[in-house]
């Protein structure tokens, strides 16, 4: 299989409808086949459009402001049959797809529901990410920090003939450790569906998305492609979700970015990994390279979020959350 090194992006920002159970389901899977279709035959006479990615939250709903049975109700596994069907559009098209992210519930550990990011190509799922930092108190998932015999790699780095692909999920990007031990492990491109909510996504003067995705891409020398979610407060209540997609490159220059408001729009960008790469082997500014792990061992020994808030089970909600956020106010404030 070829290596390509330079290559489209599209982001696919969506606009879609609230809903409460699995039913809703099959409507937004129709609409993420329909619009990766649409971006790479819309674009084939200009670049090849290689690489696919939606909105957190993309296939089944944000779930701030709710304490209803997701597990019940809403979660899925990851073996479902709407992603057979990307795999198919990844097959005939010959791309890679990130659809987002989902609530996911796990044979593996029941009774745990995550916000789980997957990357799709022509032989299936190509890599498994589930958030590690979900939006406290507001998102009442797990983190696999939450599940002590949790096995699987927490931060995994897909080789693709794109580059090498980490992924991360909304508010996991307001932590740079996870994007520095991403790129110490290969990462090239750092894709980061996301659902910000005004006024802290697009929305000056606290447009904190794009001086994160910025700051992360220039401490690392990486590609950072956000996908946020442009839901109307119509559609997706209590919030109006913020749109504003955007592609920076290696140095933290802007490439594209759609712009700030709700809205379904495709947003198109090249991706040059050959620079990227070049620029890490020639030069001697690489910070990565400089880092002095050993200054920070004494901080990061300590614990300041216990795994589940120090909620004894696994059960996790608002209230747990808010209640446990309190006692480290108490403690460290």
């Amino acid at each position: 299989m070829r290596k390509m090194e330079t290559f489209l992006v599209a982001c696919c920002q969506v606009n879609f409808a609230v809903f409460q159970d699995r039913g809703g389901i099959a409507s937004r899977a129709e609409a993420l086949e329909r619009m990766t279709r649409d971006a790479v035959t819309g674009y084939e006479d200009y670049m090849p459009v290689k690489l696919v990615v939606f909105p957190e939250f993309a296939l089944t709903p944000v779930i701030a402001g709710r304490e209803g049975p997701i597990l019940r109700d809403i979660a899925i596994p990851i073996e479902n049959p709407y992603f057979k069907r990307l795999c198919r559009v990844a097959e005939d098209y010959d791309i890679t797809i990130c659809p987002g992210s989902f609530l996911e519930r796990s044979g593996k550990y029941p009774g745990a529901v995550f916000n789980t990011s997957v990357l799709i190509d022509s032989e299936g799922i190509a890599l498994v990410y589930r958030k590690l930092n979900p939006f406290l108190p507001f998102e009442p998932v797990h983190s696999p920090h939450d599940i002590a015999e949790y096995e699987e790699d927490i931060a995994p780095v897909s080789k693709t003939r794109l580059g090498n692909i980490g992924l991360e999920i909304c508010y996991d990007s307001r932590f740079p450790e996870l994007s520095r031990k991403l790129v110490l492990k290969g990462a090239e491109i750092l894709i980061v569906p996301s659902a910000y909510m005004e006024p802290w996504g697009g929305v000056e003067p606290t447009d904190v998305w794009k001086t994160i995705l910025r700051a992360r891409a220039i401490e690392n020398n990486v590609y950072v492609i956000g996908c946020s979610l442009g839901s109307t407060y119509e559609n997706h209540p209590p919030y109006s979700w913020t749109g504003n997609s955007i592609v920076v490159d290696y140095e933290g220059r802007i490439v594209a970015q759609s712009p700030p408001g709700p809205g379904t729009q495709i947003l198109v960008a090249p991706v040059n990994i050959g620079g990227l790469r070049d620029l890490r082997r020639q030069t001697s500014m690489l910070n990565m390279l400089h880092l002095r792990t050993e200054l920070y061992r004494d901080l990061y020994e300590q614990t300041i979020f216990p795994p589940a808030g120090g909620v004894d089970g696994t059960e996790i909600s608002q209230t747990s959350l808010r209640k446990a956020i309190a006692r480290l106010k108490e403690k460290l404030l």
